[in-house]
């Protein structure tokens, strides 16, 4: 009988710690991808078609951090750019449906924000790597399972397999065949930048600024509206942005040049409570921070990529936003101008 318990006690925490392995092993090669000063790698996705037609796309990734990014771009730190190439097929006579590359909206960083569960599912190899496992299941129910191959000396990713637009469909797998690190950023990766960096966005100027409704960092409740007589600037942040890192501290900066001045600066995330504070002790930041529900506030502001940064005047008319990264001199003589009214 004893025996029988301990055994039956082993298979309830076995899964559990396969399940906690997983997900650390997940955010450390997402950390290590959020730590690393540059990379560029190649891959190829296929998936099998209908008819026995299959299609490949050849795929290129590259980033650059801070301190690998050259000094003559206007902004101080790039995102992951991925190019496409066009579709391929096995048999360029069939009718074919419009093929949608499998990782728009993928990034490294970002393998292991909101999950709701994983598992380590074994060993294989991968262009002469020795990979683990993990699939992965996220909180968005609209994505199905995703399976990573990590090497785990290095923390690479070599292989992954997502599912489909259908769930009638197969899974596309993508296999990296080469990647270098720490390299200087190369110059397709610099001109997508030059294109992307700190764009001002129109479409809520001269509007009432969306309702944020929230709570603090330390738990209490956060309304924008309780802030209305200030100027407020909000940055919309995440955990896997690595960007948002480098503007976080530059607000930090800003906001000690203002002391003394009617002036909020806010960040705003909608990742999990603990995983948000976790990340803001980790990085030390002190800006002040509120945390909302999924899809509430960044639909609101039309945040589709991150950092963000909504300027906010004295009466909750929105004044300024921009999509990416902005300096303190783009930020301080907008704020003053508001200032001066």
């Amino acid at each position: 009988m004893r025996a029988v318990l301990l055994a039956l006690a082993l298979a309830a925490v076995l899964p559990a710690q396969n399940a906690n392995d997983a997900t650390l092993f997940l955010e450390a090669s997402a950390r290590k991808y959020r730590d690393i000063g540059s990379y560029e790698a190649s891959a190829i996705a296929r998936r099998p078609l209908a008819g026995g037609v299959s299609v490949q796309i050849r795929l290129r990734f590259a980033y650059a951090s801070a301190r690998m990014t050259p000094a003559d771009l206007p902004v101080p730190m790039l995102p992951q750019v991925i190019q496409a190439g066009a579709p391929e097929f096995s048999d360029p006579r069939a009718k074919l449906p419009r093929i949608t590359p499998p990782v728009s909206g993928f990034a490294f960083d970002r393998m292991a924000w909101r999950v709701a569960g994983a598992r380590i599912e074994g060993t294989e190899e991968v262009q002469s790597h020795p990979c683990k496992i993990v699939e992965v299941q996220y909180e968005d129910p609209r994505r199905g399972p995703v399976r990573y191959w990590i090497d785990p000396a290095t923390l690479t990713v070599w292989k992954m397999q997502v599912s489909a637009d259908s769930d009638s469909q197969a899974p596309w797998t993508v296999v990296w065949d080469a990647w270098t690190e720490d390299h200087a950023p190369p110059a397709w990766l610099i001109d997508a930048g030059k294109m992307m960096a700190g764009q001002e966005r129109s479409a809520l100027v001269g509007h009432q600024a969306p309702a944020i409704i929230g709570q603090t960092v330390d738990g209490k409740e956060f309304r924008l509206s309780g802030l209305k007589g200030a100027v407020v600037v909000l940055d919309f942040w995440a955990t896997w942005c690595g960007p948002c890192v480098e503007e976080m501290a530059s607000l930090e900066r800003l906001k000690a040049s203002l002391a003394g001045k009617r002036v909020e600066i806010w960040g705003v995330t909608e990742d999990n409570p603990e995983a948000a504070r976790r990340w803001i002790a980790g990085h030390k930041r002190t800006l002040p921070g509120a945390i909302v529900p999924p899809d509430t506030a960044f639909p609101a502001y039309r945040v589709d990529n991150l950092p963000q940064i909504v300027i906010v005047d004295q009466t909750g008319i929105v004044a300024r936003q921009w999509s990416g990264l902005r300096s303190e001199s783009d930020l301080g003589p907008a704020i003053e101008a508001l200032l001066a009214r």
